[in-house]
């Protein structure tokens, strides 16, 4: 093993994030639960505050790249930017983010302004909702021109549940194309860098799903797809971030443990998909979505954002390279070859490159009828307290959880 070590060529996936969303009715405590592990430890311990704001009308701040600190430009601040702490905002509105990175050719492009990271910070210094927040992200990219490569947001309000995906057009022009769909109330996801949503079509129904109006015919006016607009065939995951034998056991295998922990046998037959989380077949695409077998708690979430595949096919600390301690941790996620094979560790979901973490607990808070606008019902949450994100540095395993309000 030793010689090993020393003569492979080591493949080191930079892949970073893990996100979960469960929706207030699939939860223990009726609070929608958003998990994310931001697996760059570049930012290791970064809390990032935007505080609220009036600005006066012409207003811009700079632009710095979130992973290389390169100026991009500048951006008008909103007249009322809310507060924002972390990945959430004093309304109650949480986004987290995991990278899919897409087609190589419709990342960056001259003159786009807004990567990834500013993009959530400037939704969420604007957004009231998390139904707002998906067309705040496109709008702002249309306006500045997005200079990431492809991304999924899981964004809730404590009411509604969104899974939104996100890929910019490079050299040909500003804005994105996406597409957002509302996770069914009872139901949960989980996403880790590979797009995941398929056919969507008709997405005729605002309140269920929203997309870009050329999605579509974008692919058709470059070569990407040989069909109709209104094919409900079109796969937005297979066009514009086709799953390959890495993609399924480096990142998609991540999903299939949580579903295989999680689901419903009823909506998750684990052994089935067994085969595409290994990368051998890839015709079994997962579902996006599925029904917990039991309500899900916080503490659910974050075992699982410290997770190493125990107890499954994927488990690191059966194989080969675990020793006779029986060790999980590897350089996580490397590939090599000998003698013409190639072998991988996994890529596990709780990784010590996590630069931070959390998991956030967020309560809706109804307006009772006939009260003054903006006051809670009685023994409801003010906004400023719905979103409360238990947050840590480092190793989700390891790590004490500390609380962070929107506000």
């Amino acid at each position: 093993m030793a010689m090993i070590a020393i003569h492979a060529m080591i493949h080191a996936l930079a892949l970073g994030c893990s996100n979960i969303l469960v929706t207030p009715g699939a939860s223990s405590d009726g609070a929608a639960l958003v998990g994310d592990n931001d697996d760059n430890s570049r930012r290791l311990g970064a809390v990032y505050r935007a505080p609220a704001a009036h600005h006066a009308p012409g207003v811009q701040r700079d632009i710095y790249d979130f992973d290389s600190g390169e100026l991009l430009g500048k951006v008008s601040e909103p007249s009322n930017a809310f507060n924002v702490i972390s990945r959430g905002n004093d309304h109650g509105v949480v986004m987290s983010e995991t990278t899919h990175g897409g087609l190589y050719n419709l990342t960056g492009g001259k003159g786009n302004i807004l990567d990834y990271g500013n993009l959530m910070v400037e939704t969420l210094k604007r957004a009231p909702t998390a139904r707002e927040a998906v067309k705040i992200v496109a709008q702002l990219a249309d306006e500045y021109g997005y200079a990431s490569s492809m991304e999924g947001f899981s964004i809730s309000d404590g009411t509604e549940c969104w899974y939104m995906e996100i890929i910019g057009k490079g050299e040909y022009g500003k804005g994105l194309l996406w597409v957002a769909l509302r996770v069914p109330d009872g139901y949960l996801t989980a996403n880790a860098n590979q797009a995941r949503i398929t056919q969507f079509l008709p997405c005729d129904d605002p309140n269920t799903c929203m997309m870009a109006a050329d999605v579509v015919t974008f692919a058709i006016k470059h070569g990407l797809y040989d069909g109709k607009p209104t094919d409900r065939h079109f796969s937005f995951s297979d066009i514009y971030d086709p799953v390959t034998p890495t993609g399924a056991r480096f990142c998609e295998a991540r999903v299939w443990y949580v579903f295989q922990q999680l689901a419903d046998p009823a909506d998750f037959d684990a052994q089935y998909y067994l085969p595409y989380a290994q990368g051998n077949n890839l015709t079994r695409r997962m579902p996006l979505w599925v029904r917990p077998k039991a309500k899900v708690s916080r503490a659910d979430v974050h075992r699982l954002l410290s997770s190493k595949y125990e107890g499954s096919w994927l488990d690191p600390s059966k194989d080969v390279g675990a020793g006779p301690e029986h060790s999980p941790y590897r350089w996580n996620g490397g590939s090599w070859s000998v003698d013409g094979k190639w072998y991988v560790n996994e890529r596990v979901i709780g990784t010590p490159a996590t630069a931070w973490h959390f998991v956030a607990s967020v309560r809706a808070t109804k307006e009772k009828e006939g009260k003054e606008e903006g006051k809670e019902e009685e023994g409801g949450l003010p906004k400023a307290m719905r979103a409360i994100l238990w947050w840590g540095t480092d190793d989700h395993a390891w790590s004490p959880k500390i609380p962070l309000y929107g506000a």
